[in-house]
């Protein structure tokens, strides 16, 4: 939507996007006004109670989610923290945890990378609409399984799709000639 309105209306990318994805988060919190068949947050805090119901060998504490606004807002650290940041290296049980370790462990590394190494500055480089679509729907996409998952096999599992477009997100940004050429 926001490309199609900076296109047609010949506005700014960054600026359509922001309001595009505020309007739906106002949207998403708002439909909590309307009946329960439309009340997303109630729909979020429904499928996070399923997760709950279910057994695992391995869980990460996750708060209950209630279909407000202050809930949501409170959970969201810890959205954030097991699906950015967990598992940490010395809780990893089992070589495919530690995997996973090593792996979130490459993905801030690459994101620090892109962050001092870019080539042609972070502004510039989220103009590119396909660039900031694949940034945001990565970014949304980790913090609705954080706040629906609390088992680090399914977190790995279900984040897949957004941590490749992350990295490719930050490795097309870093100036790898810049980093890598010795002289």
């Amino acid at each position: 939507l926001s490309w199609w309105i900076t296109i047609r209306y010949n506005k700014k990318l960054f600026l359509c996007t922001a309001i595009v994805y505020l309007s739906c988060v106002v949207l998403f919190f708002g439909s909590l006004l309307f009946s329960s068949q439309v009340n997303f947050p109630s729909f979020v805090a429904s499928r996070q109670l399923e997760y709950f119901g279910l057994r695992g060998n391995t869980r990460f504490h996750l708060d209950t989610l209630q279909p407000s606004v202050r809930s949501f807002v409170q959970v969201f650290p810890q959205s954030l923290n097991n699906t950015f940041l967990r598992p940490y290296p010395w809780e990893a049980k089992g070589f495919l945890q530690g995997a996973a370790a090593i792996e979130v462990f490459l993905v801030i590394l690459l994101g620090i990378l892109f962050i001092f190494n870019n080539y042609s500055g972070l502004k510039s480089h989220f103009r590119k609409p396909l660039i900031l679509f694949s940034f945001l729907f990565a970014f949304s996409l980790y913090v609705f399984i954080g706040y629906t998952v609390p088992f680090p096999g399914a977190i790995i599992r279900y984040k897949i799709p957004a941590e490749l477009l992350l990295v490719v997100v930050f490795a097309s940004g870093i100036n790898w000639g810049k980093k890598f050429t010795y002289k």
